[in-house]
């Protein structure tokens, strides 16, 4: 039951991570805070008047029941940062969160939505972070990619069920992210782009930062590209993050890796392969252009045809064929 008084007070509007400390601190559980009289509240350093109003006004068991048993119904787990599956990772960063809502199955392992779709294809587990309730879907053309996220991995998040996605939420989930993750890879970012809050708070919380770089004339490689002049180190291949993880093939491994995932090309690798030359670089910008399709989907489909060993990426210059 402590697991669920944690929640309650996770979601005391005007209490907050750091004043929830400091009431656990004082009364070594959540239980005992929601038992606690006005005057043993008074007693505690640090948390203010209004405070301890909403912790009285908000003892509300009726309503405790009814989270529980929507979590129950919605099939959400919520781990505190006392439960044995809260990650550990995520444990390490400034101002963790006091728990985290949790749809599907949390990997014991590591962490746009290309990214989760390459991993589900690879048969990998994923966790993709929200900046709302994990029964809402934003946005909303992602759900069939969020239903397989929790059937081959989680999704999480810090709101609980039914809470909208808002503007100020997104800062607090790149925390989660960055937390999450053992090293942050960095494929795109602009000037003032989202990703960028992510990787600051990585670097903040002693994470490894890898960037692709990027074309110098495209608005989503200035975030990139400055990462690289502060020092981030480059990606220009899998097996560079793969280095990083002490994760290491024999040639014959990579081989038969190789020849797993070529097989038959797809309608859609076929159409952005036959776009890309023996001998002259062809840019992603420019098969995008071409195909009048995104970059995120035209990045994703070249990524793939790189490890099938189909292309090969020149930096700064662009894909060629390989072979």
């Amino acid at each position: 039951m402590e697991e669920y008084y944690l929640m309650w007070l996770s979601r005391m509007e005007g209490v907050g991570i750091k004043r929830i400390h400091l009431l656990l601190d004082y009364f070594q559980s959540a239980e005992a805070v929601w038992n606690a009289h006005r005057m043993q509240l008074i007693n505690v350093k640090g948390i203010p008047e209004k405070t301890i109003d909403a912790i009285l006004f908000g003892r509300d068991e009726e309503k405790l029941n009814f989270w529980i048993e929507e979590l129950e119904r919605k099939e959400i787990q919520f781990y505190s940062f006392l439960h044995p599956l809260y990650p550990s990772l995520l444990k390490e960063i400034y101002n963790p969160p006091i728990g985290i809502y949790v749809k599907g199955t949390l990997p014991a392992k590591g962490i746009d939505a290309m990214a989760h779709k390459g991993v589900l294809d690879g048969g990998g587990q994923t966790i993709a972070v929200l900046g709302c309730g994990v029964d809402i879907c934003y946005p909303a053309e992602n759900r069939e990619l969020m239903e397989n996220i929790a059937k081959n991995g989680c999704v999480i998040s810090e709101y609980p069920p039914g809470t909208e996605p808002a503007p100020h939420h997104f800062p607090n989930r790149n925390r989660i992210i960055s937390g999450l993750s053992k090293i942050v890879v960095v494929v795109e970012a602009g000037k003032k782009s989202g990703t960028l809050i992510t990787a600051d708070i990585a670097l903040e919380s002693g994470r490894e930062v890898f960037v692709v770089p990027g074309n110098i004339t495209s608005a989503l490689s200035e975030g990139t590209n400055n990462l690289i002049k502060q020092g981030c180190p480059v990606v220009t291949e899998s097996n560079d993050i793969l280095f990083e993880l002490g994760i290491t093939y024999k040639e014959y491994e990579k081989q038969i890796f190789s020849k797993q995932l070529a097989g038959k090309l797809s309608a859609e690798e076929k159409e952005i392969y036959d776009q890309i030359l023996d001998k002259e670089p062809v840019l992603a910008e420019t098969i995008c252009r071409k195909l009048h399709k995104n970059i995120q989907e035209v990045q994703y489909i070249l990524s793939l045809l790189e490890i099938s060993g189909y292309v090969r990426k020149i930096p700064q210059a662009g894909y060629i064929r390989e072979g």
